[in-house]
């Protein structure tokens, strides 16, 4: 009896690993194609990234040329007792403010629609799309025409409607030049938010709108409890996608206003103290904690985002 047990078990084992080869193999070749990416990843980010925490740690300045020195923590401790830092992190947190809340609410509003318009839906969408895949500079550049002063069509549109007396200087005040700004950039990334809400909102199957419809509900219920809950997925990724444009915002605020200290970035605090100052190690640590922040964003909306899926597999 021993011997047929024991014989039983062998080939219960022997058909276990037949059935598990496969997967085996399977999750090998799926590693093995993910192995070029990773190596991408390890030489252009993750190495750089090593690099330049290790060089902020230092004192590597090309003006001064001073020799080159361990000196710990001290460059972030001159980052966060800079007024002109502080200040640039001040304006990237209206940024952030600004364009996340503009391109939520602009992109769900065209993406509900876009939906709804069959007809020229192509067309609207090739259209939209247009600000989106034009360079920031390009952007900037064509907003720096309409918002002159002079010769603007903003001036002259506002001026015809007889909504101003005079041209405005639309870019010269500190709160105006960096909402101003900051509408540039919403114009730009609004296109991408439409597109990702509107391919959700496609996704949602019409039986669950009719079953609504004949329990009763409105057009406001069908959207709070239908349509909401079930693009609140895509409504995470346009946030992020949003939060992450704020926060490496450069190209719209140097085009249109070049280093004010009322519209500058903190990238563009970067970038002037990297190779105008030529603070090397500074500038080091300061794009270090830049891309801390970027990462933490995207970390905490990614879990956001698994937890609501989670949520709903549960439910489901």
């Amino acid at each position: 009896m021993k011997r047929v047990e024991l014989g039983a078990r062998g080939v219960a084992v022997r058909q276990r690993a037949r059935l598990l080869r496969p997967r085996v193999r399977l999750a090998l070749f799926a590693y093995a194609l993910l192995l070029p990416l990773l190596a991408i990843m390890v030489g252009l980010v993750f190495y750089p990234a090593v690099l330049t925490f290790i060089d902020s740690l230092r004192n590597i300045n090309l003006i001064t040329f001073d020799p080159v020195r361990f000196i710990g923590l001290d460059n972030y401790g001159q980052l966060f007792g800079d007024s002109t830092v502080v200040k640039t992190a001040e304006n990237t947190g209206l940024y952030l403010v600004i364009a996340s809340a503009g391109e939520l609410t602009l992109g769900l509003v065209f993406a509900l629609a876009l939906r709804n318009a069959v007809r020229f839906r192509g067309v609207a969408l090739a259209a939209a799309l247009l600000p989106w895949a034009l360079p920031p500079v390009v952007d900037g550049v064509i907003w720096g025409w309409i918002y002159d002063p002079t010769y603007g069509v903003l001036n002259g549109i506002l001026k015809s409607l007889h909504l101003i007396s005079a041209y405005q200087i639309w870019l010269g005040g500190t709160w105006s030049s960096l909402v101003f700004v900051v509408l540039v950039h919403i114009w730009k990334m609004v296109p991408l938010a439409t597109v990702i809400i509107l391919a959700a909102l496609q996704s949602i199957p019409g039986d669950v709108y009719e079953a609504g419809r004949i329990d009763g509900g409105g057009p406001w219920q069908l959207f709070r409890h239908i349509s909401l809950p079930l693009i609140r997925p895509a409504l995470l990724i346009v946030l992020s996608q949003a939060t992450i444009g704020a926060i490496n915002l450069f190209d719209e605020a140097y085009v249109l206003t070049g280093s004010s200290l009322d519209t500058r970035s903190v990238l563009i605090q970067d970038y002037l103290t990297t190779f105008r100052d030529l603070n090397l190690s500074l500038g080091m640590a300061l794009s270090f904690l830049i891309t801390l922040a970027t990462i933490a964003v995207s970390a905490l909306f990614a879990v956001w985002l698994y937890r609501d899926r989670g949520r709903g597999v549960r439910r489901a």
